[in-house]
């Protein structure tokens, strides 16, 4: 019984007990796990380096120099002038010994005296013959906050595709799958604490969700009837937030404003500011909590939606006129607010949307926003209702005039409302100074407050605002003792977001309904991951080799555009009739279903023996993505990768849908298409089933994988909102019967078993998981 052990672990080819086996590693693997000799007997070290060079391992503390020849001319170019040297003999006891390749060395291996080179062997476990990593453009973040963005061209269709996916990505990636669901009786307390001929003002909380609450003023007119347009009014990055009154910004000046021309006016903190004190820090995040999309920006989003459905049911506002505007980080809000509730009418972002800075901090950077596209789709994202961009010239706004207005302006053309969005620019720093508030001041009242009357040439007048302290709810910055702490509220939600999730996956779908509803919502998760078109597929083949038992192939593969290279061989059987493909992933190297020979193991050997081909598949940052003597990581820019770009997870998911693809391009093939994964990358052939229901068939064996410890899935296998959208059990739902054996869980499966025919929360032989493919009928 053959049982597929992990790639770092050294497998002595079986030969005669006589015969002493090659066992070889890459440089990068040592000194664990090392190399475990056999048995007693003499061997000689060869070493892989840089030709005519000499080179030294440390063997069991004693230093052995190895020179290394001159390269083959004929091989020189494709090997990147690199050979194989080798030592004396050396006596060495079957066990454990402590090798360490010094500098210049790719791989070392242990021979017998007079046995051959281990250069073949290692070749040919690898689709490319130099010692470097694959050239993935993905391996360098290209896309962040100080990215110089271009807007699309887009037309009605087009665009509103582009926004169905930015509003879906921005309610996932803060746990509203389902859509904000607007409380008629929101939990509110005021208290009025002046009033005055043109003006009221009051404190206010909220309840956004038990045990949070929101906090701020509410300033009302006192003059006339209402019922009155309200005006939500979060703040930006200032030191004192929403008691900010310098001449840079004043959000008491703006909201007195407001009530004086007619308008209620709620302004609100932040998240970690002034009377939001249940959190101690404005900037938190973690990935365990992105997982349940769990971060500052969803907290404010969330807090921006619970104002709005306060101001809609404040006894003295009008529901069907709410507006919203902010500067700086309160303009990330209120666009942010706008692209997910229609329910706002008027807005104002100012000084934010750019093409050049797409937000500085964690509270305006949640994962998934930005896949694709920037600020300025999703600042689009009020049209055809009227927007104003307010700009500087001395902050990222400088380029408004002439890059971002017409760029958003485009969109208001395809609903005919070109005249519904305005841009202004002030010769200022950043700002939402008196002159940058007058022009909001005219921009609403035209727009909301009373457009029968002619606001041209209003203008903000002198006040007064309360004094800090009487503006705040809790002066000594101590919420009330029965108010839970951030820490305490993050656990209270992530649980609850577990309930959700398991309403969710109880609910009665049919496969079709399933997909209509949950698929692309869980594809956005992985960066809108899909089997690419073939004709869009790059691909070189890098070596075709014959034998009479097989012919294999190795390729690198990718898409238009995309930068990636896949490793990829191909193994098949003569004749070349059409067969169907098993594509085979390990979570660490494609060795581990090869000999040190580089032979097939037994996994290729049984499906090649079953008529099939074979695939090996290295996905993004495994296996040939790491050079020889060197590990590769993601090399980011900032800490917002998951806003900008997918993750390691997404990737790798994405490269086994490009696999399928290319799969399905071979002519002399049947397009029939089955996966097999083993460790993480059981995890990922499913997440892939999940999104191609093309996919035949697919097994996993997770290898104890623990399905309910979020730090496993943070370290090892993160996408954002993958718990909450329910990670392993929304994949087997959306595979359905296709997931023919689902074994080495470590955790509850209930959820899933009601969709899975057969889970195993055993490690299962390898044979067995490849039979399991093999003894099922394919699926139409």
């Amino acid at each position: 019984m053959f049982i597929l052990l992990p790639v770092l672990l050294l497998i002595p080819t079986q030969h005669p007990a006589a015969e002493t086996p090659l066992c070889w590693a890459y440089a990068r693997e040592f000194p664990d796990p090392g190399i475990t000799v056999p048995q007693n007997a003499d061997y000689v070290l060869w070493a892989w380096g840089k030709a005519d060079t000499d080179v030294t391992v440390t063997l069991d503390g004693q230093s052995l120099s190895i020179h290394i020849p001159p390269a083959d001319p004929k091989a020189n170019e494709a090997s990147g002038n690199t050979a194989w040297g080798v030592s004396e003999t050396i006596r060495l006891k079957a066990g454990k010994t402590d090798i360490r390749p010094g500098p210049g060395i790719y791989a070392l291996a242990l021979t017998a005296p007079g046995a051959p080179s281990p250069a073949d062997a290692v070749r040919a476990t690898r689709v490319t013959a130099r010692p470097e990593a694959v050239s993935d453009a993905r391996v360098i973040q290209r896309r962040h906050t100080d990215t110089v963005y271009t807007m699309p061209l887009y037309n009605r269709e087009s665009w509103e595709a582009a926004a169905a996916t930015i509003r879906r990505r921005m309610l996932i990636a803060c746990g509203l799958a389902n859509g904000w669901q607007e409380a008629t009786s929101p939990n509110v307390a005021r208290e009025r604490i002046a009033e005055y001929d043109d003006y009221i003002v009051e404190k206010i909380r909220f309840e956004v969700f038990p045990g949070f609450w929101g906090t701020g003023n509410l300033y009302l007119p006192s003059r006339g009837e209402g019922p009155w347009p309200a005006i939500l009014n979060p703040h930006g990055h200032w030191s004192k937030g929403r008691l900010e009154h310098s001449d840079s910004c004043s959000v008491p000046a703006r909201c007195i404003t407001f009530a004086r021309m007619g308008a209620i006016a709620l302004s609100i903190d932040m998240i970690g500011y002034n009377d939001s004190c249940q959190f101690k820090t404005h900037r938190w995040s973690s990935e365990e909590e992105k997982l349940w999309g769990i971060h500052p920006f969803a907290l404010q989003l969330m807090t921006s939606l619970r104002a709005v459905d306060v101001l809609r049911h404040l006894p003295e506002a009008n529901p069907e006129r709410i507006g919203c505007t902010g500067a700086s980080g309160g303009g990330t809000q209120t666009f942010a607010l706008y692209t997910v509730d229609d329910r706002v009418r008027v807005a104002a972002p100012v000084n934010m949307i750019s093409s050049t800075m797409q937000g500085g901090c964690v509270c305006e950077n949640a994962p998934l926003i930005r896949l694709g596209h920037s600020n300025m789709e999703i600042g689009a994202m009020m049209a055809p209702r009227p927007l104003l961009m307010v700009a500087a010239t001395g902050d990222w706004t400088r380029e408004t005039p002439r890059v971002e207005y017409p760029a958003i302006r485009s969109v208001y053309e395809l609903y005919g409302a070109r005249d519904n969005v305005e841009s202004i620019q002030f010769d200022y720093g950043h700002n939402y100074n008196q002159d940058s508030r007058n022009a909001v001041y005219r921009f609403f009242g035209k727009h909301l407050i009373d457009p029968q009357r002619d606001w041209s040439s209003f203008q903000e007048t002198s006040c007064e605002p309360e004094p800090k302290n009487r503006l705040r709810l809790f002066p000594d910055g101590k919420p009330p003792a029965d108010w839970p702490d951030g820490r305490t509220l993050i656990k209270q939600l992530t649980e609850t977001r577990k309930r959700e999730t398991m309403m969710r996956l109880s609910e009665k779908h049919s496969a079709e309904n399933i997909k209509t509803r949950w698929q692309e919502a869980f594809r956005d998760i992985f960066a809108g991951a899909r089997e690419p078109d073939i004709n869009t597929l790059i691909t070189e083949r890098t070596e075709r080799t014959a034998s009479p038992e097989y012919i294999v192939e190795r390729w690198l593969i990718g898409r238009s555009g995309a930068g990636d290279r896949i490793p990829v061989m191909l193994f098949y059987q003569d004749p070349p009739e059409p067969r169907d493909i098993f594509i085979l992933v390990d979570d660490q190297d494609k060795r581990s279903f090869l000999e040190p020979s580089g032979r097939p193991g037994p996994l290729v050997n049984a499906a090649l023996g079953a008529g099939k081909a074979v695939m090996l598949v290295d996905p993004f940052l495994t296996g040939e993505f790491h050079a020889p003597d060197a590990v590769a990581a993601r090399q980011t820019v900032g800490v917002f990768l998951d806003t900008f770009e997918p993750t390691d997870t997404a990737c790798r998911v994405q490269d086994i849908l490009t696999a399928v693809a290319f799969a399905r391009s071979r002519r002399d093939m049947t397009g029939q298409v089955s996966l097999a994964g083993w460790g993480l990358a059981g995890l990922w052939v499913l997440f892939a089933a999940a999104l191609d229901e093309n996919i035949n068939r697919v097994a996993a064996d997770l290898r104890g994988f623990p399905l309910n410890d979020d730090n496993a899935w943070a370290s090892l296998c993160y996408a954002p909102s993958l718990r909450y959208m329910g990670d392993i059990h929304m994949a087997a739902a959306l595979t359905g019967e296709r997931a023919i054996l689902l074994a080495g869980w470590n955790g509850d499966v209930r959820p899933a078993a009601q969709f899975a025919g057969a889970i195993n929360t055993e490690q299962v032989d390898s044979l067995l998981l490849l039979k399991s493919l093999m003894d099922t009928k394919n699926t139409p």
